[in-house]
Parts: C-alpha cells; sequence; structure tokens
C-alpha cells in the first residue's frame, strides 16, 4: 500500500510519458471503476488564460450557494493536492493514498490487456472523478489541462456550462498553427444541451464558436462585453471593485481580492455561469 509521499512519486513518475491525446485511457479506466464521471453535473473551464481564475471563483460561489462543489484544477502552486478540491477544502493526504491505491490496480490491470499507459494528467483527471464521487458530490467545477476535445476532462457529457475564456497562440505543435485551429480544438467542451459563454472578441471566433455550439446542440452563447457587461470602478491594495450587468440583472461596487482587469474580465464569465447555473443574488 503507497503512502501519500509514495503516492507521489508514483503520479510524478508518470511524466515520463509525457503528452499522449485520445480518451480512451480515460474512459477505459474510468469504466474499470464504475465510471464516477458519470454521477456528477458540470462547469467545464477551458480556453488560454484565465482558466484557474474562473474555476476558482466559480468554485467559491457555488460552495456559498451550499452546492459543495468539487473543482479539480492543474497546476498547484503549494501542494499536489491543491488540484482536488471540495467546497474550498483541499483533498488530504489519506485521501490521496486512499484512492491512488484503489486506481493503481486498474491501471496495471489495463496495461495487461494491452492499453497504453495513462499519463499523470490522465490519472489526475481519474482520481478528480473517483474522489468526487465517492464524496457524494453532484456538482463540479473542471478546468481543462490543454486544448479541449482531445483532453482528458472531456470525456464527461454532462456538461451544464461550458466556458472559454479566450483564444491564444499557444502549443501550436498540439493544438493548431493557428488562432482559428486553436479555437476549433478548445471547443470541444461544448455539449448538447450547454450553456456556452466565451471571452473571445475577434468576430471570426465569435461566429466559430456560434457555428459549434449549433452543431452540437447547445443551449445558447454568450459574450463579454456584448450579452454580459463589467466596467472597472476602483482598485486598492488587495483587490478591485467593478460592476457586473446582463439583461437581467446589475451588481454594483462588486469586490474582487485579485488585482488586474483582466481578472474583471474572468469575474464577469464566472459571474455569468453562476446566474445561468441558478445562483441567487
Amino acid at each position: 500500500m503507497m503512502n501519500y509521499a509514495e503516492s507521489l512519486i508514483y503520479l510524478r513518475d508518470l511524466t515520463k510519458f509525457g503528452v499522449n491525446f485520445g480518451l480512451g485511457r480515460v474512459e477505459e479506466l474510468l469504466r474499470r471503476l464504475g465510471d464516477p464521471h458519470k454521477t456528477m453535473e458540470y462547469i467545464h473551464v477551458g480556453g488560454t488564460n484565465g482558466k484557474g481564475s474562473i474555476s476558482s471563483m466559480l468554485s467559491s460561489m457555488l460552495t456559498v450557494n451550499g452546492d459543495r462543489p468539487g473543482l479539480f484544477t492543474s497546476p498547484h502552486l503549494h501542494s499536489y493536492r491543491e488540484r482536488f478540491r471540495i467546497a474550498g477544502e483541499t483533498i488530504s493526504h489519506q485521501d490521496v493514498a486512499i484512492c491512488l491505491n484503489e486506481i493503481k490496480p486498474h491501471i496495471e490491470s489495463m496495461i495487461e490487456d494491452g492499453f497504453e499507459q495513462p499519463t499523470e494528467f490522465e490519472v489526475n483527471a481519474v482520481l478528480a472523478f473517483y474522489y468526487f464521487a465517492k464524496c457524494g458530490v453532484k456538482n463540479a467545477v473542471l478546468e481543462v489541462g490543454m486544448g479541449g476535445e482531445i483532453d482528458a476532462t472531456n470525456v464527461i457529457q454532462n456538461t451544464k456550462i461550458a466556458i472559454l475564456s479566450n483564444i491564444a497562440l499557444e502549443h501550436t505543435e498540439y493544438l493548431g498553427e493557428t488562432k482559428e485551429k486553436i479555437c476549433l480544438t478548445k471547443s470541444g467542451i461544448i455539449k448538447k444541451g450547454a450553456h456556452v459563454l466565451s471571452g473571445v472578441t475577434e468576430p471570426d471566433l465569435r461566429d466559430l464558436l456560434r457555428r459549434r455550439a449549433k452543431e452540437e446542440g447547445a443551449l445558447d452563447v454568450g459574450f463579454t462585453g456584448s450579452d454580459f457587461q463589467t466596467e472597472f470602478v476602483c482598485s486598492d491594495a488587495d483587490g478591485q471593485y467593478f460592476d457586473y450587468r446582463d439583461d437581467e440583472a446589475e451588481y454594483k461596487e462588486l469586490y474582487l481580492p485579485l488585482q488586474g482587469l483582466h481578472q474583471v474580465e474572468n469575474a464577469a464569465l464566472a459571474i455569468r455561469a453562476a446566474r445561468l447555473w441558478g445562483l441567487g443574488e
């Protein structure tokens, strides 16, 4: 049986398998674990920048609302355990070890049956689904690792809200050499029946997302700056104040304990998603 320290060594040792896109390994491992990911509804957060901030803001709002959400993000700042949270509480050392000791035999049997070794990020995603399900979580916020359509988190189907923060040239060797190709890959998180939100400003990328949303049967598409807006008010040493409005609501002088106007844009996406989720004022 691995303890926590040995569990970290096991996870970090998986980095030698690098990046290996495709959902087959994750789907097979989850199947062997009883498909824990099918027991929850999701807010799926992708894009180039701001994914972690948006995900954390949403987790905080859902927690205050009493939803007890799961939150899966990466990478971590201080502790590996930061990647897995429930209602703001980081997974314990003991639960990391327990979950990995229960998952590891299924990985080994997969390999014996001829499947490829799952990567570190894939095992992390499976650990998140497994841990959340064990703890009775019903709603979870997932941050996309890289890409979208072929990201390990995209095994989910019960996506209620899909968010694409923005699109910039990144990981072009994996995602495509133009913003349009990258946007198309990242838009793979859009699912039937989901609300779609995005901070992209380029007209051609907005058109691409509208087409993808229609093809996938999404409910609607909303964009920062046109369907919902923020306006900076002022800042202090610890954060900033801003106004938010959409067609149904207006909030004055909201306080955000983060610096940078880009964080206000992230907050706009988080607030709109929270409202679509059904949170009250």
